[in-house]
C-alpha cells in the first residue's frame, strides 16, 4: 500500500516524479548539507531550542546509518566478510564521490578488514582507496559475496538473468534501503536475507 500512495502522490504535476518520496537514505554530498547546517546555526542564534533545520541533520545522520545498523545485525565480526556495493557516488549518474556518504561506510568497513568491492555506472574521478576493488562486471561482483548494498540504480541491471536463481546458488544477503530491486523482483520482500528501510 505506501507504493501505491507514492506512485499516487507523484502523479499530481504539482509533485512530480521526481519527488522525494520514497523510502532511503539521508541525502549527501556537500551543498545541502552545508547549507542546512548553516540554516541550523543561524536559527540557534535566534531561538534557544533545537528547531527543524537541527532536527534534520540528526535525522539525517541517523537514515546515513541504517546501513552500517544493518551490518551490525548481519554479522558481529566484519573481518574477512566480503561485501559488495552497487553505486557508491554521492548521487546517481555521476562520477565523482564528493562527501558521499557510502564511500565512508565503505572507508570504515575497510578499516575493520572486510573485503570490499564495488560496481558503478562510470568510472570514479579521484582517488579510490586502494583495498576497495571495482568489478566490471555486475555478474562477477555477485560471486563469492556475503552481502550486496544496492545503494542506486546501475545501467547493467539488465545483465542479471536472475538475481533470485543466482542468490539460491549462492546465498548472500541483500541490504537495498531504496527498495531498487524490488520492481523488478517483488518476491525479494519475502526473503528472509533481503532488508530494506521499513520491512516488517
Amino acid at each position: 500500500m505506501p507504493k501505491e500512495v507514492e506512485i499516487g502522490l507523484k502523479s499530481d504535476p504539482r509533485i512530480g516524479f521526481k519527488a522525494y518520496l520514497s523510502p532511503g537514505l539521508g541525502f549527501a554530498g556537500g551543498t545541502l548539507a552545508r547549507d542546512v547546517r548553516i540554516l541550523s546555526n543561524l536559527q540557534s542564534t535566534i531561538r534557544d531550542e533545537p528547531a527543524i533545520f537541527t532536527s534534520l541533520l540528526i535525522s539525517n545522520r541517523h537514515n546515513n546509518a541504517w546501513i552500517s545498523r544493518s551490518l551490525k545485525k548481519i554479522a558481529s565480526e566484519l573481518d574477512g566478510l566480503r561485501i559488495c556495493f552497487w553505486g557508491i557516488s554521492y548521487v546517481e549518474f555521476t562520477d565523482t564521490l564528493r562527501r558521499s556518504e557510502i564511500y565512508r561506510v565503505m572507508l570504515d568497513l575497510v578499516a575493520k578488514k572486510a573485503i570490499v568491492s564495488y560496481v558503478e555506472n562510470f568510472v570514479i574521478k579521484g582517488e579510490v582507496d586502494p583495498f576497495i576493488v571495482c568489478e566490471e562486471s555486475i555478474m562477477e561482483s555477485l560471486r563469492g559475496i556475503d552481502i550486496l548494498v544496492v545503494n542506486k540504480s546501475l545501467r547493467t541491471y539488465n545483465e542479471i538473468p536472475s538475481l533470485m536463481s543466482l542468490s539460491e546458488q549462492a546465498p548472500f544477503w541483500i541490504l537495498d534501503p531504496s527498495r531498487i530491486l524490488l520492481d523488478r523482483y517483488p518476491q525479494l520482500l519475502n526473503d528472509p536475507k533481503y532488508l530494506t528501510i521499513g520491512k516488517g
